[in-house]
């Protein structure tokens, strides 16, 4: 079996199709295709041919390492699995009657790309950071803003008795809600 010497390779490529090793995945013109695990080992092993011819015994040792005398009716079914899961491809995998396999295509392998961390893009603000609730310049808590703004809504809050601000503006015909520079600075957080 003349392996593609040199390539630290992560699949390969012919006609349609590419074989990831590591993902064990085979697509065929974009669309992945199960491979049952023999029929995977015996497409890789005509990849790894390049080209030349996969010999039968070499075959025999790679597919049943286990056994003794394994029969050309067992390779012949797998050939055929594999014809038909490459679909118009499959007739690249030509039979050399009595010699073994040969895959009848340029089998280009697939580098592996080394990984990369991307590190995420320095924070840079578009414009300087302003707390977006603030009065004259001051940020305002949230329990601050609370307050403010339930004194602010009509029928809600401490204010808003027969003692308050909002019934004597009420009262005099001003607007329901008292302009924000008319109430007290709120107090400094603790």
């Amino acid at each position: 079996m003349a392996l593609l010497e040199g390539s630290s390779a992560s699949g390969y490529r012919f006609e349609d199709v590419t074989v990831h090793l590591g993902r064990r995945i085979v697509t065929v013109a974009g669309r992945e295709v199960h491979l049952r695990p023999l029929v995977f080992q015996l497409l890789v092993a005509l990849c790894e041919s390049g080209g030349g011819v996969a010999e039968r015994e070499a075959l025999f040792s790679r597919l049943w390492p286990d056994t003794r005398f394994p029969s050309d009716e067992s390779l012949t079914q797998l050939v055929h699995r594999l014809r038909g899961c490459l679909g118009d491809t499959g007739r690249c995998v030509k039979t050399l009657r009595g010699v073994g396999l040969r895959l009848d295509a340029a089998v280009v392998p697939l580098e592996e790309r080394p990984r990369t961390a991307l590190a995420p893009p320095p924070y840079e603000p578009a414009e300087p950071l302003v707390h977006p609730a603030t009065r004259d310049g001051v940020p305002l808590t949230d329990f601050a803003l609370a307050v403010l703004l339930l004194n602010l809504l009509p029928g809600q809050g401490g204010r808003t008795g027969a003692g308050g601000r909002r019934a004597a503006a009420t009262e005099a015909g001003a607007a329901d809600s008292a302009p924000l520079e008319s109430l007290p600075p709120p107090e400094p957080p603790l």
